[in-house]
């Protein structure tokens, strides 16, 4: 269990990404979620059109990640600037300065690594992945500032 990538994360990823593709990204826009997922396009519409049970999961997830965007977008605008996350390749806010802590167990990070070469991105300098067990370990003691 501890050595394959969450079924969470990936889920996530997925759902995140055919939305793009089915609304445009009407409720959150990702210009990343297609190619971070990991999946390629006719993958995804192909689990669209195959899974329409997964439809109101994806639209929860979406919405969820609005809200936590406009949350941060709230945060920002009153001085903070360091955030932890799940997934942390998009920062709309680098120019305010935003440091980014990507926390996760590591088989689920080194899959995001994997996703990330594959889509041949870059790891930004705003972005520092902490690699954790979180039954195992404090994420205070495995963060090295």
């Amino acid at each position: 269990m501890h050595d394959t990538p969450s079924l969470t994360a990936k889920t996530v990823a997925l759902l995140r990404a055919a939305h793009q593709l089915a609304e445009g990204g009407a409720i959150f826009a990702d210009p990343l979620a297609v190619a971070i997922s990991c999946e390629n396009v006719d993958d995804i519409s192909r689990f669209l059109r195959d899974h329409p049970e997964f439809d109101r999961l994806r639209l929860f997830t979406v919405a969820r990640c609005r809200f936590a965007e406009d949350c941060l977008a709230s945060a920002v605008n009153r001085g903070v600037r360091q955030v932890v996350v799940l997934f942390g390749l998009r920062n709309p806010y680098a120019e305010k300065q935003l440091q980014v802590f990507e926390v996760d167990r590591p088989a689920t990070q080194q899959w995001k690594r994997e996703c990330l070469i594959k889509a041949e991105l870059q790891i930004p300098a705003w972005l520092r992945l902490v690699t954790v067990d979180f039954e195992r370990e404090s994420f205070w003691i495995a963060w090295e500032p």
